[in-house]
C-alpha cells in the first residue's frame, strides 16, 4: 500500500490538499530555525565581515557568504532527513505492517526545492546585517562589532 492510498482512505483526509495543510506549520518551524541558525552564525562572525568591507570587499561578495552558509546548513539538514528516513524505511521494510515508503526522485527534488527556497527566506535578515556593517567600527578599540 502506498502513501497516497492511505491518505485517500483515511477519514478526514481529502488527499494532498490536507497533507499540505498539515506540513505548512513544519516548514515554518524549518524557516525558523534554519533562519536562526544563519542569523546567529552571522552574527558572530560580524567583525569578519567588517574587515572583509574594509578590505575592499563588496557586498555582493559578502552576500554570496551568508547565502552559501545557508545552503549548506540545509543541504546538511537535508541529508540527515534522507538518512533518517532510508533508515526508517528500511525499519519499516522489515516489520510486519503492510505499508512501503517510497522515496522517489519527484518527492526528493521537491523537498530540494522546497529546502533551497527555506535557504533563501533564512538568508534575507543576515544579509541585511552584512550589509550594515560598518568597517571603520571593527577598528576602534573596544567596539562591539
Amino acid at each position: 500500500m502506498r502513501w497516497r492510498d492511505v491518505a485517500t482512505e483515511v477519514e478526514g483526509l481529502p488527499g494532498y490538499r490536507a497533507a499540505f495543510e498539515r506540513q505548512f506549520p513544519y516548514a515554518n518551524v524549518a524557516l525558523a530555525v534554519v533562519a536562526l541558525t544563519v542569523y546567529v552564525a552571522t552574527l558572530a562572525r560580524r567583525r569578519e565581515f567588517g574587515v572583509l568591507k574594509a578590505l575592499g570587499a563588496r557586498n555582493r561578495t559578502l552576500y554570496r557568504v551568508v547565502l552559501v552558509q545557508a545552503t549548506l546548513s540545509v543541504a546538511v539538514g537535508f541529508a540527515i532527513g534522507l538518512a533518517f528516513t532510508g533508515l526508517l524505511a528500511f525499519a519499516i521494510a522489515r516489520t510486519d505492517l503492510n505499508l512501503e515508503l517510497a522515496i522517489t526522485a519527484a518527492s526528493l527534488v521537491k523537498v530540494g526545492l522546497f529546502a533551497a527556497i527555506i535557504a533563501g527566506l533564512a538568508a534575507i535578515l543576515p544579509i541585511r546585517q552584512v550589509a550594515g556593517v560598518d568597517p571603520a567600527v571593527v577598528f576602534r578599540r573596544g567596539a562591539p562589532a
